[in-house]
């Protein structure tokens, strides 16, 4: 189980940079398009959220089978602490990067240097210190409680963008 918790940042920050580069994926002439076919600059940047979680789950579903599966002797209860430190990371990565992409943020490089700022702030915090921690010692416990905060976390970065982009006169 030791290298579950050391996946969490990892899927954190490819959740923020895979998020980030499927909201900037066109140009803005194309944006414009597209958000006028999915109704508005906002529906599409919650499709393009739900796009990217989707992805991710896909990618990282195979990878969190593998660090169960590779593990010796691993009890079931630390078995869910993978998929749902998996789960919670990709919550809060779509969520950051939601934020992170166009037409919140217009530069590429400040969404570049936002995602690790994001993911330092987030491994200094001593709850998901802690959470690891118990991860690393077998324990399933951190993780269960991890989870719904990471989404609701997520959901509320998402609910954030909604909100920016309406106070920006955007979609």
């Amino acid at each position: 189980m030791e290298s579950a918790a050391f996946f969490f940042p990892v899927v954190f920050i490819t959740s923020i940079w895979v998020t980030v580069i499927i909201g900037n994926i066109d140009d803005d002439p194309h944006r414009e398009m597209v958000a006028a076919s999915a109704g508005g600059q906002r529906r599409l940047h919650t499709l393009r959220a739900r796009a990217s979680a989707m992805l991710l789950i896909m990618v990282h579903a195979p990878l969190a089978l593998v660090v169960v599966l590779g593990g010796p002797n691993i009890a079931l209860q630390a078995t869910m602490a993978v998929p749902l430190l998996f789960l919670g990371a990709i919550a809060l990565g779509v969520g950051v990067g939601n934020l992170l992409h166009r037409p919140l943020v217009d530069e590429v490089g400040v969404a570049a240097l936002a995602g690790p700022l994001a993911l330092a702030g987030l491994m200094l915090f001593p709850p998901v210190q802690w959470v690891l921690r118990q991860t690393n010692d077998g324990s399933s416990i951190g993780a269960v409680a991890l989870f719904p905060v990471s989404v609701a976390a997520g959901s509320l970065f998402l609910i954030m963008a909604r909100w920016m982009l309406r106070r920006r006169r955007i979609g």
